[in-house]
């Protein structure tokens, strides 16, 4: 009888100071502009990256499953100004079903319309996401990366 009650004593311990279920390193996230002469109204092309950790995957947009969390890229600008297109995952076995996942390193192409205002301007990029590994997934995250670009002045008309 001693020992159960010391198993479950050690347990509630490790369960208590988060050493069973110790929330997995946050990925790297970034967004690096791929356009760069940036003229009033354009579109603007850039890539948001994501580095999941060792064995770590996100569930890929569209998801395969209706139950699952898949990535989401989103921005402070209205819809029509902002758009993401999503690369197809790669397919796993995650507790035994097949479904599609990004996995290490992956790039995912967003366009938004830069502002009319010559000069520094910026926008918030939302990034959501949930952690997995091989045996379970992690409570959803959102990251907010603030990225700033410049609009360059328009050119004068010619006169004639």
């Amino acid at each position: 009888m001693k020992i159960p009650i010391l198993i479950s004593i050690v347990a509630a311990s490790l369960i208590a100071n988060g050493a069973l279920f110790q929330e997995p390193e946050e990925p790297k996230i970034s967004v690096n502009l791929i356009s760069k002469a940036i003229a009033p109204n354009a579109m603007v092309k850039a890539n948001v990256t994501i580095e999941f950790g060792y064995e770590m995957h996100a569930y890929a947009n569209p998801p395969m499953h209706n139950h699952e969390l898949p990535v989401k890229i989103d921005s402070n600008l209205p819809a029509s100004k902002f758009r993401v297109t999503y690369p197809k995952g790669v397919e796993i076995d995650f507790l035994g079903e097949k479904t599609l996942a990004y996995e290490g390193k992956v790039e995912i192409p967003i366009t938004f319309q830069a502002s009319t205002k010559p000069g520094l301007n910026s926008i918030f990029v939302k990034v959501f996401y949930q952690q997995c590994n091989k045996t379970a997934c992690f409570p959803p995250r959102t990251v907010v990366v603030q990225v700033a670009y410049k609009v360059l002045k328009p050119k004068a008309k010619a006169r004639i």
